[in-house]
């Protein structure tokens, strides 16, 4: 009876595991698509309750199968040769396990091996754009490959952008495309499609970097050579500034500071290569770090920062009788475009400018000359009351680099030594006519006669330019000013033509002391250029010194005669 009942119980466990053996496994392959140098994972799982190390895998019909573990990595070479093919192709593969009898097989799985193709090559240029410029895709296929789309991955995670595969783009559309705002990165792969899909090209980045440049304020802008200056680089509040980097501009100089920075008028020109006085050109720029890099924005708007070495120095060469050559000397080396200014007393205009000299003094110091007749000269001090000159500079035609005046420089000795001498030049011409250009158009000139009211021109050019030709049958008289209430002026008449005349102002009377001279000299036979230098501007000076409502002072008479070409100089101006 015992070994009955024995019999029975082995029957069954033999009976359920032909009944588990009856269970197929379940077969995975992962990637379904691979190259010949790619691997697929080839998974077939028996039932859980089923506990095997070996799995059987049919790669070929009709041969025996491939005794593996049941978790097999294999090459897409592997599975070519094992199959006697070459890619491209198509691989079918099935499994089973032996669990006391041989289970039945997996469904089939397929795996395709694809042409090994090469990637693509991927360029992009520029690598560093604005949201404004744009940036060309360039996936190059290999040569022996003809295709006319490739496919672009943009952002991870998503469907590559077909394009043809020269593509060029804007930031502002790579920047939608990734759902970013500048300043950004955005990574770029290719692939194109030939046969199968080729593997994916290197990473490229496009960096597209602010398009908003930075402020830059300097304050002051005009220091000595013992002051500072404080730099400003303003960046917009929307970006997140690593650096702000200043150049200057003569030097080619860069340097990293911070944004708000404070500078001696020394490092300045030290970065500069300058000596002092100088005019130093500065910008700005700031960079924002992306990734593992830093990128710039654009350059700011161009600062000038004058430099003055504290004043230029007055001297002067007297000539009696003659004329007063006035130097003003600065302390070092200048620019070709500096210009000096002389003035007389404290009145608030210049009497003359000149550009610099090409030449220097023994002490490697650029200067300016005046040249002043005696009698201009005492005509001039007397219409301001005092008896000394100075003189500053600009460095260009900037009127915010104007210097310091110099010291005044004491003429009392030459007024005292010529004021006893009285010249006086009246000279007829005789000509065929008189050109006057005035290049001004805002500079108007009323036609008078003698009694009738009186309006003082408006004259905002500094410079009338007068051509005069001589002739045997016309003249050009200098008139002297009236007295009383009369108004007088200088009149230039030629044979047919009507007499223009320039009038007096109602204030240039005896009894105001006011001096008028006129003087127009010529050689026979000789063309004279004769320039009228207007100095009408009541061009206030830094002390901020109130202009008191004085009568003007008009002075008009001869400058810097040299050889056959003389000057004419009208001289009005208030005195502070």
């Amino acid at each position: 009876m015992a070994g009955h009942l024995l019999l029975v119980v082995l029957m069954y466990s033999f009976s359920e595991k032909k009944a588990q053996a009856h269970l197929p496994p379940i077969l995975t392959v992962n990637p379904a698509v691979i190259t010949e140098t790619e691997t697929v994972t080839l998974n077939c799982q028996p039932p859980s309750s089923v506990s095997v190390s070996q799995c059987y895998f049919h790669i070929e019909r009709g041969k025996p199968g491939k005794v593996f573990s049941c978790l097999k990595n294999l090459t897409g070479t592997e599975l070519l040769e094992m199959t006697h093919q070459s890619s491209p192709a198509e691989v079918k593969v099935t499994c089973f396990y032996l669990y006391g009898s041989s289970s039945p097989d997996s469904d089939v799985s397929s795996i395709i091996i694809r042409t090994s193709l090469p990637p693509p090559a991927l360029t992009v240029n520029p690598a560093v754009i604005t949201e404004t410029e744009t940036v060309t895709l360039n996936c190059q296929p290999p040569s022996s490959v003809s295709v006319s789309q490739c496919y672009f991955h943009l952002e991870r995670g998503k469907p590559g952008k077909v394009f043809s595969c020269l593509k060029t783009l804007t930031g502002t559309e790579l920047l939608e495309m990734t759902h970013q705002s500048s300043p950004a990165e955005v990574k770029v792969t290719c692939f194109y499609l030939y046969g199968s899909s080729s593997p994916d090209s290197d990473v490229s980045s496009v960096i597209i970097r602010t398009s908003l440049p930075p402020k830059l304020t300097v304050n002051p802008a005009v220091i000595n050579d013992t002051d500072s200056v404080t730099l400003n680089c303003q960046t917009p509040s929307s970006v997140s500034v690593s650096q702000c980097h200043f150049y200057i501009l003569s030097g080619g100089t860069a340097k990293v500071l911070s944004c708000l920075q404070t500078l001696t008028a020394t490092e300045l020109l030290e970065m500069a290569h300058q000596s002092s006085p100088a005019r130093i050109q500065v910008t700005c720029l700031y960079t924002v770090q992306i990734g593992e890099f830093n990128y710039p924005s654009p350059h700011s708007d161009t600062s000038s920062i004058t430099i003055h070495s504290y004043k230029p120095q007055m001297t002067l060469q007297h000539f009696d009788g003659d004329h007063v050559l006035f130097t003003c000397s600065l302390s070092g080396p200048a620019d070709h475009d500096t210009k000096c200014n002389l003035y007389f007393g404290e009145a608030s205009c210049s009497v003359l400018t000149r550009n610099i000299s090409g030449k220097r003094t023994s002490k490697n110091q650029s200067f300016c000359q005046f040249t002043v007749t005696i009698d201009i000269l005492l005509r001039l001090l007397r219409s301001v009351q005092q008896s000394d000159a100075s003189c500053d500079y600009t460095l260009g035609s900037d009127p915010n680099s104007l210097s310091p005046r110099s010291d005044r420089y004491s003429l009392t000795d030459i007024v005292e030594k010529e004021s006893s001498v009285t010249q006086t030049v009246t000279t007829s011409l005789m000509t065929t006519g008189l050109t006057v250009s005035t290049p001004c158009a805002s500079t108007t000139v009323t036609p008078v006669t003698s009694g009738s009211a009186v309006s003082t021109p408006s004259i905002t050019s500094r410079f009338i330019s007068t051509s005069v030709k001589p002739a045997p049958d016309t003249s050009m008289t200098a008139l002297n000013p009236g007295s009383g209430n009369e108004a007088t002026g200088w009149s230039v008449s030629t044979a047919g033509t009507k007499e223009v005349s320039i009038p007096a102002t109602p204030q240039e009377t005896a009894s105001a002391g006011i001096w008028r001279f006129v003087a127009v000299v010529a050689g026979c036979g000789v063309t004279v250029g004769v320039v009228v230098l207007v100095s009408a501007m009541l061009c206030k000076r830094r002390t901020e010194k109130s202009v008191s409502k004085r009568p003007k002072t008009i002075i008009t008479g001869l400058l810097d005669g040299f050889d056959e070409t003389y000057s004419i100089v009208t001289y009005e101006c208030f005195s502070e």
